[in-house]
């Protein structure tokens, strides 16, 4: 084992970049020997050649953050889908694929296996945030790990398990996250905090099988382990705290959440300091969870003082940072208070103009965001000019007819389309015209484009029809295409119907009214097929497009009557 360590070293030492700060935890690892060094140490290296292999692979190759606790958004079903780095004085935190967060730390400086994986919803309503970079706060010393056969089975039960979670096998993972439990009790004895880890990683299990009532006693017990075993003010509780708080969220137990997270967030202050990163994660969740009760200032003035906190200790221009100060642009928009959330998304461009680890996705969402910011300040040619900037950037890295490039060209025609109804506000009917034409073209653009990928989604979906679910998973893309199809359809619609008095000749007004008329039923048939499905997560957003085209074909109604009588 230590010659593997040692030839990891050598090989990691001739790669670009390599630094004396980057071999560190390396050098340590190398220099041990089972002669010389504590038992905890000698078994926690004799766990198995592959999990340092990867830990220590994956930092010098990329396949991890670059350091402990930070992480680049993205994540994986249950536990990451690579193994995260380890500081045994630090707590971590990073990504799943589905949107979640995940907490590991560890309960005693000396013991590198003690890794809790706690989840926490981040991803509701847009909101993406939940971070922890470097810690500077070490959590209180316990006893030496255990090692022996039942901590080795409990390892290697968890691993296996974390691997079937990645493949979407959980009724497998069930059971040897249930393996690994009965491992750790034997192994660690029943008060210790891997206990803990074993019951939280079920519940996490359950809660990904959305079988909420299973999942909330596992949780409920992780907690009330960790405080028996930890102490009640012990960091560790706090953390866990946090994610039972993400647990409640998704579930829209806004109420208990809230006392979660008022919770965690007093012991982390008071564990790790009130300029800690995640103390200032805790304190992001919460305003969340005040801005869903409706306390609008409240949650504001905590999501800022999280943002104070991340950049005061050097991590303002890392990915989640970029993705919390996104949030609070959002929000202070809502707010109605445009010129912060202009302000603030104006840095964002900045970071990742002077950031070359941001992907281009990140600068065609902050310009999209500044526009919609711009625009409803009135600044109709700076937010077009946004947009076709953002536009730029995906034809450079996107196929033309990719979704997403539909997305930013019925984003482009909405500013086109207020710039018509500004022009007309001024009585310039020929910009007005103009702008309306405009939007028109890009409608008809972007349609085409959803038009041709929903038809690719109906096809895979009858493809796989035996397989629930991948099907499930197909459906749920094509609903979105069908909403998002079904929006681009209603402004189509509704600029046919504001063309109509902008045109002189009758030929030309009863063309725009018909096409108009056919546009707007196309995407109520679609809309009508949507509720069918029974889609209720969208069903809000289906009903209010299905009103905003019943709401214009009685308009168009109205002004073909009118249309008729003057003939």
């Amino acid at each position: 084992m230590i010659l593997r360590v040692r030839e990891l070293w050598k090989v990691a030492s001739k790669k670009p970049g390599f630094t004396s700060e980057r071999s560190d935890h390396l050098c340590r690892l190398s220099a041990l020997h089972p002669k010389c060094v504590p038992g905890e140490w000698t078994g926690r290296l004799m766990m198995g050649v592959s999990n340092t292999r990867a830990t220590f692979l994956g930092r010098f190759w990329g396949k991890f953050p670059s350091r402990p606790g930070s992480s680049d958004g993205d994540a994986a079903a249950l536990v990451p889908t690579e193994r995260p780095l380890y500081n045994p004085l630090k707590g971590q935190s990073g990504f799943y694929l589905d949107g979640t967060e995940y907490v590991a730390f560890s309960k005693s400086v000396k013991d590198g296996s003690i890794f809790v994986y706690l989840a926490g919803l981040t991803c509701l309503l847009n909101a993406t945030i939940s971070y922890a970079a470097d810690q500077n706060a070490e959590l209180q010393q316990q006893p030496q790990a255990k090692s022996n056969v039942n901590t080795a089975k409990w390892r290697i039960f968890t691993d296996k398990a974390r691997d079937l979670c990645n493949q979407g096998s959980f009724d497998d993972a069930e059971r040897y996250f249930y393996k690994a439990l009965e491992a750790a009790k034997l192994g660690f004895g029943e008060e210790d905090p891997h206990v803990a880890t074993c019951y939280n990683n079920l519940g996490e299990l359950f809660r990904m099988k959305k079988e909420y009532d299973k999942a909330e006693p596992l949780y409920l017990e992780a907690v009330k382990r960790l405080r028996e075993s930890s102490g009640m003010e012990d960091g560790s509780v706090g953390f866990a705290l946090h994610n039972l708080g993400g647990f409640y969220l998704l579930q829209r137990k806004i109420e208990q959440a809230r006392s979660c997270y008022e919770e965690a967030l007093k012991i982390k202050g008071r564990a790790l300091g009130l300029d800690h990163p995640e103390y200032a994660n805790t304190m992001f969740h919460l305003g969340e969870v005040l801005r869903m009760q409706g306390e609008v200032q409240d949650s504001l003035a905590l999501i800022r003082d999280s943002i104070r906190i991340v950049e005061q200790v050097g991590l303002g221009n890392t990915k989640a940072a970029i993705k919390r100060m996104t949030r609070f642009s959002e929000l202070l928009m809502l707010a109605g208070e445009l010129v912060e959330a202009e302000t603030v998304q104006r840095k964002i461009l900045q970071v990742l103009d002077f950031s070359k680890d941001f992907s281009f996705h990140y600068r065609v969402a902050a310009l999209q965001n500044l526009s919609n910011i711009v625009q409803k300040q009135g600044k109709s040619d700076e937010s077009i000019a946004l947009l076709e900037q953002s536009i730029r950037i995906l034809q450079e890295n996107k196929a033309e007819n990719d979704i997403q490039m539909a997305g930013a060209l019925s984003k482009l025609a909405a500013a086109w389309f207020h710039r018509g109804k500004d022009a007309v506000s001024k009585k310039d009917s020929v910009h007005a015209l103009m702008g309306y034409e405009k939007a028109d073209d890009l409608l008809c653009k972007a349609v085409n484009i959803a038009e041709v990928h929903l038809s690719e989604l109906k096809a895979k979906k009858t493809s796989f029809e035996s397989k629930s679910k991948q099907t499930n998973s197909v459906q749920g893309g094509s609903s979105s295409i069908v909403l998002f199809l079904s929006h681009c359809l209603s402004l189509l619609g509704t600029i046919r119907i504001q063309k109509f008095d902008l045109l002189a000749d009758g030929e030309e007004k009863s063309r725009s009214l018909k096409d108009s008329e056919s546009v707007l039923r196309y995407a109520i048939s679609l809309l009508e097929e949507l509720m069918v499905l029974q889609e209720n997560r969208s069903v809000s957003e289906v009903w209010k497009i299905y009103k905003e085209c019943s709401n214009s074909l009685t308009e168009l109604s109205i002004k073909l009557s009118e249309l008729q009588e003057q003939q």
